[in-house]
Parts: structure tokens; C-alpha cells; sequence
């Protein structure tokens, strides 16, 4: 982080020196010129001896050689800032696609939260006494009523058919379904740990302790695919710390 801040600084520095220098060679080069041409034809056709117009001229051989000089150096200086240029315009696209994905990832992601709250608002027992989150809590009570000292075998068939009343079985599994959907979406498309974890808050700030108990206790209490990419899920994001 330092030494991207100190390049940041440092080319901008570089760039006005080089631009500085050329007006400043620019500026020597038109001045010689100048001076050239007031002087040589006062002293050619005052001074009769050749010779000496010779050697004036012979004179000029060093300019010569600066001018070739502050070409070059005018030409690297062209160089360098057009390189910079392109890099600091490549820098710029790249910031614009990661803005364009990060964009379009949320834009997804909170249309994925909405259908989710969609189905959990449209979730009803068979007799539509209790419906969205009240239906949940209604599951959450039928667990919690579930006598969990008895055998694993037995208590997983307990289960089974205690969610399985009032046809709660295929809607308890659609709100696993959606959860693990939209937790595997904010997994497989953001690769920082910390916004994982940030985004992931988000979507479990809307999910109501009930419901986050439902996930737990599938999680730990059944013994099928949903319950096994559930407890994937928890090893990424533990859910149970929102309660």
C-alpha cells in the first residue's frame, strides 16, 4: 500500500518535470535559431574572408549535436508520457470493470434477497391459518417440541415427520433451497474474505432468529443433501453467530 502511494505521487512528478524540460529545450532550440539568424548573415556578408565564414560555420557543429540531443531526449520524454498515459487509461478500465461486476453482482444479489423474502411471504400451512414468517415460527415450535433425547434415528424420523404435517416438508426445504443458493452466489463471486462476510451479513440481518434456527437445527438433525451443503455453508459462513 506504501509503495503504490509513493508511485502515485512520484509519477505525477516526473511527468511535470519531463514537460517542464521540454518547453525549456523548446525554447533553447527556437532561441538559438534565432540568434543564428540575426548573426550569421551580418557576419557572412561583413566579413569577406570566407575562411572565417567557414570557421563561423564549422561553429555551429556543437548545436548541431545539441539539437540532435534534445531531440532524443524530446522524443523518450514523448515516449514516457504517452506509456503513462495508456497505463494510467488501462488503470482506468480496469477500476470500471471491477465498479460494472461489483454493480452488477449486488444488483443480483438484493434481486435474489427480494424473490427470497417473495417466497417466505407466500409460504402458508395447508389450512393458510399462518403464513411468511409466522409460518416459520410455527415450524421453529413444531421442532422445539420435538423430544431430542431419544436415539438419532428416531429423532431424525420425529422430524421428518413433524415438518411433514400440515404440509410444512416442501416448504421448509424450499427455504433451505434459497438459502443455500443465494449463500453459494455471494461465496462464488466475491473472493475477499471480509466482503464475504460483509455481504452474507447483509442477507442474514433479514432472516429472523426462527428461521436461522430452522437452518441450524436441519443442519444438525437430518441426513440429506440439503443438510450436508448446509453444514458446507456454515464452515464459510457461520449463521449461527447472527442469532
Amino acid at each position: 500500500m506504501f509503495g503504490k502511494g509513493c508511485k502515485g505521487l512520484f509519477l505525477p512528478m516526473v511527468n511535470k518535470v519531463i514537460v517542464i524540460s521540454a518547453w525549456f529545450a523548446s525554447a533553447l532550440v527556437v532561441g538559438m535559431w534565432l540568434l543564428w539568424v540575426i548573426l550569421y548573415p551580418q557576419f557572412f556578408w561583413e566579413n569577406e574572408n570566407h575562411t572565417s565564414s567557414g570557421n563561423f560555420g564549422d561553429g555551429f557543429g556543437p548545436l548541431t549535436a545539441l539539437f540532435s540531443g534534445l531531440s532524443l531526449v524530446a522524443l523518450v520524454a514523448t515516449f514516457w508520457i504517452q506509456w503513462d498515459q495508456v497505463k494510467q487509461q488501462k488503470s482506468d478500465q480496469e477500476e470500471d470493470r471491477k465498479f460494472l461486476l461489483k454493480q452488477n453482482f449486488e444488483t443480483t444479489l438484493f434481486s435474489l434477497i427480494r424473490d427470497f423474502e417473495s417466497v417466505i411471504a407466500s409460504m402458508h400451512d395447508e389450512k393458510a391459518s399462518k403464513k411468511g414468517h409466522a409460518f416459520l415460527k410455527h415450524v421453529k415450535k413444531r421442532f422445539d417440541q420435538i423430544d431430542i433425547s431419544i436415539s438419532t434415528r428416531n429423532r431424525d424420523d420425529n422430524f421428518k415427520k413433524a415438518i411433514s404435517e400440515n404440509g410444512m416438508e416442501s416448504s421448509v426445504k424450499t427455504f433451505c433451497r434459497m438459502f443455500l443458493n443465494i449463500a453459494g452466489y455471494i461465496d462464488s463471486n466475491v473472493e475477499n474474505p471480509n466482503q464475504k462476510t460483509f455481504y452474507f451479513k447483509i442477507f442474514a440481518d433479514g432472516i429472523l432468529d426462527e428461521e436461522l434456527n430452522i437452518l441450524i437445527e436441519y443442519k444438525d438433525l437430518f441426513d440429506d443433501q440439503i443438510s450436508l451443503e448446509l453444514r458446507r455453508v456454515a464452515q464459510i459462513f457461520p449463521f449461527g453467530e447472527h442469532l
